[in-house]
């Protein structure tokens, strides 16, 4: 994705948060899931890179900003050494497929995510159309190119500590991968212990059932 589009999508403003829908085929917490109906839309990566059977996450957080700045590295290392599923890179503005980014006030408040929240996924599809919602992903390519991960601006919702900071990008970057809440799932799984759950029961780097997730879904 060229760096001109990059641009315009980090400054787009974001009708809805991501909501929680998973693929056709249900593995334990993917992104994409209706409860309500217990449908779910398969979205994956498209020209996913792979580096030793491993999904690479090419990531940049050069427009992140306090508190979320000294976090980025951090983030990018949890998914290195806790999912053998997982290689995480920090690279270029110029060569990444996922910004992590901090908007301005008015853009966020703008943009329909509600204030509270921490941060918001969001992903492009390979013909450059919105995806955070059931609907989106259901009329998208389900073929994903880009994605952006927006970071409240408001240090308020950040969460008190660099550990809480750092389980945001985390947790955003495993939606970035494909994974979604488990406790959003009807029925709740039998094992909601996941950086993905929401709230302070959730953990702050990602779980080993997470890294089966993945590898099913990509099939490695």
């Amino acid at each position: 994705m060229v760096k001109s589009f990059k641009k315009i999508a980090s400054v787009l403003a974001a009708a809805t948060v991501l909501l929680s829908v998973i693929p056709a085929t249900s593995f334990a917490h993917e992104v994409f899931y209706n409860p309500a109906t217990s449908s779910t839309v398969a979205v994956r990566w498209q020209n996913l890179s792979v580096d030793g059977h491993m999904s690479k996450l090419d990531a940049n957080g050069d427009y992140l900003s306090s508190p979320y700045t000294d976090n980025f590295s951090t983030a990018v290392s949890n998914w290195m050494s806790s999912s053998s599923a997982v290689v995480a890179y920090a690279v270029s503005f110029s060569t990444s497929k996922v910004d992590l980014s901090t908007p301005t006030q008015s853009s966020w408040d703008n943009s329909g995510i509600p204030y509270y929240a921490a941060a918001a996924t969001i992903m492009y599809d390979k013909a450059g159309a919105q995806v955070m919602t059931y609907t989106q992903a259901y009329n998208s390519t389900k073929k994903m190119n880009y994605a952006n991960v927006w970071c409240n601006p408001n240090k308020d919702y950040a969460g008190p500590s660099e550990t809480d900071q750092s389980k945001t990008l985390t947790h955003e970057m495993g939606h970035v991968l494909g994974l979604g809440h488990p406790e959003a799932y009807n029925p709740i799984p039998t094992s909601t212990t996941s950086v993905m759950r929401q709230g302070s029961l959730g953990y702050s780097t990602p779980q080993s059932h997470e890294a089966s997730d993945i590898r099913a879904m990509y099939g490695f």
